[in-house]
């Protein structure tokens, strides 16, 4: 127990120096931590069990602790690799029920391995071998260990500022001798031994070399490689997560590289000194944080102050009974306890009993989620961690896969709920209302890989029941791979054969995504597809086609007045009153009727060829496609009705013509005919109101879909 100990100050001091000096976080304090601890000491039961240990005891502890030595070798190695790779922002990554469940595993083999001290059962480690020793329970024992954990949780309640392990140390530890005073220490347990106070000296590889030679060194590294990983990886990511965690505190930010190899650089330093693997401590760093350190200079004092302690009052050290030492770590065990987890037991637990019921999704992610931790914490404590940490990653690669592979459309919705930005005439919008079920947009989200891509497939496929037109939405696609894009291929060639359309929109404009599609040869192919810089404009092509249709090739070049909307309910006289005061002006392909700014007020009645509003932005240098009008619309009204300079231009997208209503001849129509005023007034707030109509019932379909 002494060895232990003095090994485990070893790693502040060492470990915990060069980590402060070298990394990335001015709080972090480093130290021995309970799962790297718990997978050197499942690497150690290995190798004392494995028949090329020699049985002596000399060079059986030297070969033990220089193969441990190197086991921490190999995981700072590996943390200076994560951190120069630019690996710091990884451990996001992983799953939270895999770590809440190795936290959990953890605490429950801690409070296990520490029964037997607190109960005065020499030798006794687990609940099995307790319950074999119940009669050689030792009750001043438990007395003291009961101090010590009553102090530790009582005394940050009572005294401000004194940590509770302090407390309990102090406390723990005046009861032992206090009742060894009165009734003799036999009861009582023993203490961790004599720790002697040398300065301590870089032997942990000389002794290796000095017992074996090396290549008997090297015929155990392969034993040794995967638990160094694991450390790494588990080290690494304790000192990310205190290292976030000291951030929200402190508000300052740490480097998360950086940390990782002062991390690394201190654990390769300290196990030449045959130290135990460390990693950030949250507790420690909160209590610097709050003991006024702001630099790294406080981590170095600490690990200085540690080495002043065993030098000068080591013997002191050794005189802390086991009992206390228990009560300490069980402390620490119900500390490690993942919060989270019972928070959610409690929840479930009061919600069972109230008879709500939680929406189906939510509940079976959150049994999934309690199921994951449960397994990985149950693998910690009947195997060990190690194999813990390699079914949590399988764990954690099957949960990414699975999430992956679920539909990667994230919404589906149809023509006769949304349409492009093209305003036509009554008849035509009424047309797409009642066949625009036959347009149907798959906004996709994520990567389309060979998780995903299948299931969109059948979506598809699904749809061209009812559907003609399918649009496919790029936009929030991030990759995509092999599988995808001949996935998109067989789409292609599978509407062409059944007489349908298929759509893709923002492909082309999307360089990551057109680049694999080029490598592999495809674009030759997919350009057979119809494809659109966005979902607008394959939705405008859409309804062109479907209206062609449905019109049989009859739909008008011109729209008369008579059949505009703005013209409903004007008797033959009211018309020709409104057609004197009309102008007939004709637009070329790209010529401006309005430009942004203009202070007129005219209104434009569209009676041939197409037109576009479209707004100027000037931080990237072009315009943006607001609306798209056809025949029979009206442009202009807003600034007719309010007065304002219009607020965007407006363009001919090809040779058109329209009829405009001067503002000074509305102002002589209201003076001398205002029953024909009042009527085209009251069909353009028609008008308005059924865009607005149009608008709501499209974000409501967005919004549901």
């Amino acid at each position: 127990m002494a060895l232990g100990a003095l090994l485990g100050l070893h790693t502040v001091i060492f470990a915990g120096f060069f980590a402060a000096w070298l990394g990335g976080n001015p709080l972090q304090i480093t130290g021995p931590k309970a799962s790297t601890t718990l997978v050197l000491a499942s690497l150690v039961a290995a190798l004392a069990a494995n028949p090329h240990i020699p049985q002596a005891m000399a060079p059986r502890m030297a070969v033990l602790v220089g193969l441990v030595s190197l086991t921490v070798l190999i995981g700072g190695i590996f943390q200076v690799c994560l951190g120069a790779l630019g690996c710091g922002n990884l451990s996001k990554y992983v799953p939270y029920p895999v770590v809440a469940g190795f936290s959990n595993g953890i605490a429950f083999i801690m409070v296990q391995h520490q029964l037997g001290p607190l109960l005065g059962i020499d030798g006794a480690s687990g609940f099995i071998a307790v319950l074999q020793h119940l009669s050689s329970i030792e009750p001043l024992t438990i007395i003291v260990g009961g101090a010590t954990l009553a102090a530790i949780f009582a005394a940050p309640r009572w005294i401000k500022g004194l940590p509770g392990s302090i407390a309990g140390l102090l406390v723990g530890t005046a009861f032992y001798y206090g009742l060894g005073a009165i009734n003799g220490f036999s009861s009582l347990g023993p203490v961790i031994g004599k720790i002697g106070g040398e300065w301590p000296e870089p032997e942990a590889f000389v002794n290796l070399l000095r017992t074996w030679d090396i290549k008997q060194v090297k015929a155990f590294l392969p034993y040794l490689l995967v638990p160094g990983l694991v450390l790494g990886i588990l080290g690494s990511l304790e000192s990310l997560l205190t290292s976030v965690a000291s951030d929200h505190l402190s508000g300052i930010h740490h480097r998360s590289n950086q940390e990782l190899i002062g991390q690394g650089l201190g654990n390769i330093v300290s196990s030449a000194f045959g130290a135990i693997f460390a990693g950030g401590g949250l507790s420690w760093t909160l209590a610097n944080f709050k003991a006024g350190g702001r630099t790294h200079l406080s981590g170095m004092m600490f690990s200085v102050i540690i080495l002043l302690v065993i030098l000068v009052l080591g013997s002191l050290v050794g005189r802390i009974p086991l009992a206390v030492i228990a009560g300490i770590i069980i402390a620490v065990a119900i500390g490690l306890v993942d919060k989270g987890t019972l928070n959610i037991i409690g929840k479930l637990a009061v919600q069972a009993r109230q008879r709500r019921k939680i929406p189906f999704k939510q509940e079976k992610d959150i049994l999934f989620d309690l199921l994951i931790c449960a397994t990985v914490a149950v693998i910690t404590v009947i195997f060990n961690l190690i194999e813990a940490v390699g079914i949590g990653v399988v764990i954690s690669s099957l949960m990414f896969i699975a999430k992956m592979g679920k539909s990667v459309i994230h919404r589906t919705y149809y023509g006769d709920q949304v349409h492009s930005k093209k305003r036509r005439p009554g008849a035509h919008t009424a047309t797409l209302g009642q066949e625009g079920r036959r347009i149907v947009v798959f906004e996709l989200h994520g990567p389309l890989f060979f998780g995903s891509a299948e299931s969109l497939a059948k979506e598809v496929e699904k749809a061209w029941g009812t559907a003609d037109y399918s649009i496919l939405d790029l936009k929030r696609v991030n990759e995509i791979d092999s599988t995808g894009a001949n996935v998109l291929l067989h789409l292609i060639t599978s509407a062409h054969r059944r007489g349908k359309h298929l759509l893709v929109s923002y492909l082309q404009g999307h360089p990551a995504l057109w680049k694999l599609v080029e490598i592999m040869d495809l674009h030759r192919v997919l350009q057979q597809g119809q494809f659109y810089p966005d979902t607008d404009a394959a939705l405008e092509w859409a309804e062109e086609d479907l209206l062609a249709k449905s019109y049989a090739g009859e739909k008008p070049a011109e729209v008369p007045l008579d059949r505009m909307e703005i013209t409903q309910g004007f008797t033959d006289r009211e018309l020709e009153v409104l057609q004197g005061r009309l102008r007939v002006r004709g637009y070329r392909q790209g010529e401006v009727l309005i430009h942004e700014g203009d202070t007129n007020r005219d209104l434009f009645l569209l009676t041939k060829g197409t037109v576009t509003i479209k707004m100027r932005l000037p931080q990237e240098n072009r315009f943006k496609r607001v609306f798209t009008f056809g025949p029979g619309v009206i442009v202009g009204e807003m600034a007719l009705l309010d007065a304002k300079p219009r607020s965007a231009d407006v363009w001919a997208e090809e040779d058109s013509e329209a009829l405009i209503l001067p503002y000074r001849e509305f102002e002589a129509l209201c003076r001398t005919e205002p029953a024909v005023a009042l009527k085209l007034m009251f069909n353009v707030g028609k008008v308005l109101s059924s865009n607005i109509r149009r608008s709501s019932r499209e974000l409501q379909a967005l919004e549901e879909s």
